[in-house]
This record gives structure tokens, C-alpha cells and sequence, in this order.
């Protein structure tokens, strides 16, 4: 993985480290240094599997008819029974969450239904992973079922870069609205939050 520029330039990139990415559940063994510096192919790190409760997975795979490196991934993450992976596999509404559980949800709706009664122009500002665009997709049909049409801004990787942007927030004012809702981003943008406010925004972060 390389990690490259935001404005469209290309200068000599950064190779990212799998330390880079805290949660990705495997350690790699890297070869030594020296043999890193010699010219030649680059030298690619031997994966060295987290250790898991070999018993438990066997029983998984076994009782679910999984591959046993499914089974292993499923006891490295904490799973025990068969009925929960079950679960996992095949979610159910019924099965979520309270989302009034989530901080402030009661006034994130009431703003939101608020808007919706003022025919006020809300905005979404979304992220461009996947969680980020599926669950922006859901807050737009959302919002069409509860019969608006948000204005819609997902940001490019590399000409936008990650997060929200006082340039995007900007455009969103011009267009007009008035409530904007960030999707998978905004907690950490704080002065773009402070600049929307500034427009007349007001702003509902799920992140």
C-alpha cells in the first residue's frame, strides 16, 4: 500500500506499514533490514497467524460446514457459539440495535423531522469507503421515502481527501442548506462543523 497526496501530485510516496493499520488481525515477520536495502524484488513480509483457541474453531467450522480458516477467523473474533455466527451470517432487523441507544439520537430525529416539516434543505456529507458510501446510500433513500431530496456530496479520495472539507461545506451553503447530516465522518472536524454553523447550518455528525 502506498499512501499518496490529496491535490492530484504524485511525489515520491510513503510505503504504509501493516502497523499502519492496527486491527488487521495478523503479524507480519519482516525479513532483516539488509536484505530490505539490496536491490532486487521487493521482499514481501510472511503472515504469522494471531494465536486462537484451535478447539473452538474446529467446532465451529465443524458444526457450521465452514473452511477451517473461517472457523479461525470467526474464534479470533471473539465468536463461541454456533447460533451467534449464525446470526452474524444472516442478520435480522430484529436483531439490531436500538439506535435511541446512541447519543443524542432523540434530537438528531426531532431536528431532522423538523427540517422535514419546514421543507428546509437537508444535506448529506458522506465518506468514500465502503461503509461509508452504503451508509450513505441508506440515509438518502431514507430521507426520498421520508419525501425530500437531499443534496448529496460524497468526497473524492484523492482530490478531497478524507473528511469533511470547509471548500465542500461551502458549496453545500450555496446550494442552499440549511440541516447537513455527515455519514461515516465528522468527528474529528471541528472547524468545518464551527463553518457550517457560521452558514446557518446546523449540523447532525454519525460517525
Amino acid at each position: 500500500l502506498t499512501q499518496r497526496p490529496t491535490d492530484g501530485s504524485f511525489p515520491p510516496s510513503r510505503d504504509l506499514s501493516l502497523r499502519d493499520f492496527p486491527d488487521h488481525g495478523f503479524e507480519p515477520q519482516m525479513a532483516p533490514a539488509t536484505a530490505r536495502t539490496r536491490p532486487g524484488p521487493p521482499v514481501r513480509p510472511r503472515w504469522m497467524l494471531r494465536p486462537v483457541d484451535e478447539s473452538k474453531a474446529r467446532h465451529l467450522s465443524a458444526g457450521l460446514g465452514l473452511h477451517p480458516a473461517v472457523g479461525r477467523l470467526l474464534a479470533g473474533r471473539g465468536f463461541t457459539g454456533q447460533d451467534d455466527c449464525r446470526a452474524f451470517f444472516a442478520p435480522r432487523l430484529a436483531a439490531l440495535r436500538d439506535p435511541f441507544e446512541l447519543l443524542d439520537m432523540d434530537r438528531a430525529v426531532q431536528r431532522t423531522v423538523a427540517a422535514l416539516r419546514a421543507g428546509e434543505k437537508i444535506g448529506v456529507f458522506g465518506d468514500y469507503d465502503v461503509d461509508g458510501v452504503s451508509s450513505t446510500a441508506l440515509m438518502v433513500l431514507t430521507l426520498r421515502f421520508l419525501g425530500t431530496e437531499p443534496v448529496v456530496f460524497i468526497p473524492h479520495r484523492i482530490h478531497d481527501g478524507y473528511g469533511m472539507s470547509t471548500q465542500r461545506v461551502e458549496e453545500l451553503a450555496t446550494q442552499g442548506v440549511r440541516l447537513l447530516i455527515t455519514v461515516d465522518t465528522g468527528t474529528s472536524s471541528a472547524a468545518e462543523i464551527r463553518r457550517a454553523g457560521e452558514l446557518g447550518m446546523e449540523v447532525i455528525v454519525t460517525d
